[in-house]
């Protein structure tokens, strides 16, 4: 209730894969596993971004196209999650309704993506301004690659990468 909608609280609590509603003030939520040979790249900047500006960034209308080309590929990237169809994740991720709005907001973005070529999928994280990559756990390349060029100067300079495993438990009381 503190949080208002479970697509945060839920995955904390539940662990893995997990897709949420509220209907009625009943939350419904459904857990997957993630495949522990998935590694998730979280590109962080030494910035904020208010939601509230990422909100305002949006339009407020959307067309029924692009409601039902992003829906198309929520629905895409949870079977891929479940299936196990990783190569399926860079066209699940794909999006018209917020992240060409959202990414001019995030300095260096633009790049972020660009060095993110060859994941399986790069995506804002929620309003942002943390961008996502989903790798192969092995794919140590990818995070060489990634830390070589933040360090280096360029639009880059101001994000760290952190190398995140999932987390199939969740939310722990000891």
């Amino acid at each position: 209730s503190i949080e208002g909608h479970p697509d945060n609280v839920a995955p904390a609590m539940l662990g893995g894969f997990v897709t949420s509603v509220i209907d009625e003030g009943q939350v419904y939520s459904v857990k997957k596993e993630i495949d522990t040979e998935l590694a998730f790249a979280a590109f962080v900047p030494d910035f904020r971004l208010l939601t509230s500006k990422a909100r305002a960034a949006l339009p407020a209308m959307v067309s029924h196209k692009d409601a039902v080309y992003n829906l198309s590929r929520a629905a895409l990237a949870t079977a891929a999650f479940c299936d196990g169809n990783y190569a399926l994740l860079g066209v699940a991720t794909k999006d018209v309704l917020h992240q060409q709005y959202r990414l001019p907001l995030i300095e260096g973005g633009e790049a972020v993506f660009a060095l993110a070529d060859g994941a399986l999928a790069v995506y804002i994280s929620g309003a942002g301004p943390t961008i996502m990559a989903v790798v192969h756990k092995d794919d140590t390349e990818f995070f060489d690659r990634a830390e070589a060029a933040l360090t280096a100067d360029g639009p880059l300079h101001h994000f760290t990468v952190h190398r995140l495993l999932a987390d199939n438990v969740g939310a722990v009381v000891s």
